[in-house]
Order: C-alpha cells, then structure tokens, then sequence
C-alpha cells in the first residue's frame, strides 16, 4: 500500500524532501539594471511560479492520505 522510500528505481519512489529547504534562484537570470524594480518583480515571479509548478505536481504522502480517510470515515 505505501510508497517504497528505499528504492529509487520504484516508479512510486519519493523521497522525503529535506526539512530545510530553500528556495534557490537560477542566479544565471539578472535585471538589465539592478535598480529597475519591475524586471526584479519579473524575476522573482517567474521564479516562484516555477519552484509552485514543481511543488504541485508532486504527489500527496500517504500519510496524508491516511489522514484524510480517517477523516472521512469519522464523519461518515
């Protein structure tokens, strides 16, 4: 039923993510001018958008899932 954590090569394999983390930006993309607001507004959207994509499309941990069976059970 659970995901195998110690396998990488299992299709369902997904490691924990790390308990730190940070968002990193692509350092190689840099406003034209450092003082023009909106190119860094751009930038920093841009980059949210993306890391937000990448967080979505993860799947939902089985223990959540759990979670929200018990749950349903309780109220139903």
């Amino acid at each position: 039923m659970g995901r195998d954590q110690s396998n990488p090569k299992d299709p369902n394999h997904h490691p924990k993510p790390e308990k730190n983390a940070v968002l990193k930006v692509d350092a190689t993309i840099e406003p034209e001018d450092a003082a023009d607001a909106q190119s860094r507004q751009r930038i920093i959207g841009k980059e949210l958008r993306r890391w937000y994509d990448n967080i979505v499309k993860e799947p939902v941990p089985d223990e959540l899932l759990d979670l929200l069976r018990q749950i349903d059970r309780k109220e139903g």
